[in-house]
This record gives C-alpha cells, structure tokens and sequence, in this order.
C-alpha cells in the first residue's frame, strides 16, 4: 500500500487505464482506511469519482460529504 497519496492516485490512474476501475476504487478505501490526513478530503473526492462512474451514486455521495466533512472549504 503506497504511504503518499501521490503515489496512490499514480496506482489507481494506471488502474483506471487498465480497465480495474474497482480495484482503483478498493485503493483508495485502503488508504482513506488508514490515514487521517487533510489529504484524505482529496482521495475522498477521488473515490466518489470511481463510485459514480462505476454506477454506485449513494456510495459517490457518501465519499463527496465525507470530503466536505474532512475539509469544508474542499468543494466544487
């Protein structure tokens, strides 16, 4: 498990590519998992991303509240 979130969005982008839209997504639940940093509201936004496009709209909304929640003034 990459410790960076840098490092995490590079693993999931090529997961993406490779068509393991899932998979990207299961990284991003590890690392939010086991990190409390600011950079969680990030990943969050990132993982409701893959959730939306894999069809999960409620489980893209609950990671879109949950990175407000993180950082308030993280919004788009």
């Amino acid at each position: 498990m990459p410790a960076r979130l840098e490092d995490v969005i590079a693993e999931s982008d090529a997961l993406v590519a490779a068509g393991k839209k899932a998979e990207a997504a299961a990284l991003y639940e590890r690392w939010i998992s086991g990190n409390d940093s600011p950079a969680r509201a990030v990943a969050l936004f990132n993982l409701g991303v893959l959730r939306s496009d894999l069809g999960d709209t409620d489980g893209a909304a609950r990671a879109y509240d949950e990175a407000i929640v993180v950082n308030p003034r993280f919004h788009q």
